[in-house]
């Protein structure tokens, strides 16, 4: 196990989230509950490079017809993060946060690994009600939903 590793395990152990490294990868990964949605996050170490990457992948795939209002909605919420983004893989509909640093040359503490993982799940968290209103109501407005969402913290 690479360093970046290590320090992404020491701050899932802090916080006493059961996880699992993937077999053969510098990939830990977990379930996450978030208020609506149960979704898997993976915490990559890319120890060559020097950055930790975390991606929450929301558990449905959006469906060919809503792809566009997803995008849409995406975009708005991308706006205004301030760390961080959602991608969406256009040719199979899979939506996933993504939160990385860049720590080439530096001494990583699991503290700020253990912020940059929940930065994303927040995030996570946040949105991924208004991208399942989307996908349930072809009638929803990504706009309204972003407003929606926002007007609300």
């Amino acid at each position: 196990m690479g360093a970046l590793l290590k320090v992404i395990d020491a701050a899932l152990v802090r916080r006493g989230w059961p996880h699992e490294q993937m077999p053969e990868r510098d990939v830990i990964t977990f379930p996450f509950q978030g208020d609506d949605e149960l979704w898997a996050v993976y915490a990559e170490a890319r120890e060559e490079d020097g950055r930790v990457i975390v991606y929450s992948v929301v558990p449905f795939n959006i469906p060919l017809q809503r792809r566009a209002a997803v995008a849409e909605f995406l975009t708005r919420a991308n706006y205004g993060l301030q760390i961080g983004n959602f991608e969406l893989d256009l040719d199979d509909g899979e939506v996933r946060c993504k939160t990385s640093v860049d720590v080439k040359g530096v001494k990583v503490a699991p503290d700020l690994v253990d912020r940059l993982i929940v930065m994303n799940l927040q995030a996570t968290n946040r949105y991924v009600g208004g991208i399942a209103a989307l996908v349930g109501d072809d009638d929803a407005v990504p706009a309204q939903l972003i407003d929606a969402i926002e007007a609300s913290d």
